[in-house]
């Protein structure tokens, strides 16, 4: 790879095999180079490939914020990709960056921003929320700053968000208070207390948070044999019930119409957190 463009000692300007434009960053990558000079891959910690859409930003991202942020950055997001099992959204790299960034910014001037998201964040997406805490404890042992327990969760939402795509930021807290609604309408409808640490209650939570994703980003879909649900819907009628109460309680805050499939598996998500002790 050669270099096209010096951003800073960390980071160069440069094309791929497709001849798209991307960023190298790696300590002192850029030290005493020249334009047209060839870059050892050895040398180069990551790679951000420039979506024409985001290229300011990625380029504002590494020219503003300290190395160091970055490459913490890339770290939590490389945990939090394995932990999960999946592919984040490339807009995280500079999310939770230009956050960290700032968070780190405030720990060191002793302000504080509570979240006040905190408690709904803790139960609907613990996996997000643990990986936040371990995120935490990284930056700490790595800058020998302590950042609160509310950052945690400010760097869940940013995973939440970015398991998502299309879901930007405002939209992932819109969908932390959904989800709480919901599981408030079904805990009072059913008149159920949740087991949080039960397998079941994390299966359920887990199918809300993606069903309220994909219907805040209108990525519902329904189809299959209608008869099929009405016999399903008949023999389950107070779940069934229930699911039509979060039909009209969704399509109050969002654009989309929800389809009988889709109420099927809400109404057998219910059946078993109702029915079962698992």
């Amino acid at each position: 790879m050669k270099v096209f463009k010096i951003l800073n000692n960390n980071a160069v300007g440069s094309y791929d095999e497709n001849n798209q434009e991307i960023i190298l960053l790696g300590k002192g990558i850029g030290f005493q180079k020249k334009v047209g000079e060839f870059i050892d891959k050895k040398s180069v910690e990551q790679i951000y490939v420039l979506p024409t859409n985001k290229r300011e930003q990625y380029v504002r991202l590494v020219n503003e914020i300290p190395y160091e942020i970055l490459t913490h950055a890339d770290t939590i997001i490389s945990k939090a990709t394995k932990r999960l099992g999946r592919k984040l959204n490339d807009n995280i790299y500079i999310t939770l960056s230009d956050h960290l960034n700032y968070a780190l910014e405030r720990a060191k001037e002793g302000l504080h921003i509570r979240n006040t998201l905190l408690w709904e964040i803790q139960r609907y997406y613990k996996v997000e929320y643990q990986i936040g805490l371990e995120a935490v404890d990284y930056i700490y042992h790595q800058e020998n700053i302590k950042l609160c327990e509310d950052e945690a969760g400010f760097i869940a939402l940013h995973i939440v968000n970015a398991e998502m795509e299309d879901t930007d930021s405002n939209k992932s807290s819109e969908i932390t208070v959904m989800v709480k609604d919901i599981l408030n309408i079904v805990r009072y409808s059913c008149n159920v207390e949740y087991d949080e640490d039960s397998l079941t209650y994390d299966r359920f939570v887990r199918h809300i948070k993606f069903f309220v994703q994909r219907a805040v980003s209108n990525q519902l879909e329904g189809q299959g044999d209608p008869s099929f649900y009405h016999d399903f819907n008949e023999k389950y009628p107070e779940e069934y019930n229930v699911s039509r109460k979060i039909k009209k309680f969704v399509e109050s805050k969002t654009n989309i119409t929800i389809l009988e499939e889709e109420l099927m598996y809400l109404t057998l998500h219910i059946l078993l957190i109702t029915r079962r002790k698992a």
